[in-house]
């Protein structure tokens, strides 16, 4: 069964836009491909948003005036600051460049020279960026994080030229990127040992 992945068009001038799009026409393959994704740094995210909303809704919903509402005016920005900075930590520092983490075993096995159950792959994580000196190139790589010790595997940074994967209008070619895509990670896996 052949991947139709999502139609999409972007302003081709936008580096974050031309990195989103690749990053969702993989984001959509993988789904499709039946890797689990693990979603616990995004719905710590999510919960930390929502805290930090909540925290600046009481300030509003008691309306006394201010000396009289001092210790909730403190406690709203407080607890606005501590759960805005925890979801910066994890947005910023434990995610960064990641925009998938997951796994397919079988998808991967299929894949890899060494099949020895000690080099089993517990989770991927999926990093991406632009290239700082040129701009036009997609960098792609990867961390395997092995099941028996946790071990961290990281990959080299690929390439992927945005110029082959965009058209002059900002559509992307979505099977020569699922293409690049594919030959990048089988490499990858072949060698781990």
């Amino acid at each position: 069964m052949k991947f139709y992945g999502p139609k999409i068009q972007i302003n081709k001038y936008s580096l974050n836009e031309l990195k989103f799009g690749i990053d969702l026409v993989i984001d959509y393959y993988l789904n499709y491909e039946y890797f689990d994704e693990n979603l616990k740094l995004n719905n710590m995210k999510i919960t930390f948003v929502v805290l930090a909303i909540f925290s600046c809704a009481i300030a509003y919903i008691f309306t006394r005036r201010f000396p009289e509402n001092y210790y909730i005016l403190l406690f709203s920005v407080i607890f606005y600051a501590i759960f805005k900075n925890l979801y910066w930590f994890i947005e910023n520092k434990l995610l960064g460049d990641i925009f998938y983490i997951g796994n397919n075993e079988k998808y991967c096995q299929k894949y890899r020279n060494n099949k020895n159950q000690k080099h089993a792959i517990k989770e991927i994580k999926f990093h991406s960026k632009m290239d700082e000196k040129n701009p036009s190139i997609y960098l792609i790589w990867f961390d395997f994080i092995l099941l028996e010790d946790n071990k961290v595997i990281e990959s080299i940074k690929r390439k992927i030229d945005c110029t082959k994967v965009y058209d002059e209008r900002g559509n992307i070619y979505t099977n020569r990127v699922i293409r690049s895509f594919k030959s990048i990670f089988k490499k990858e896996l072949k060698k781990i040992e």
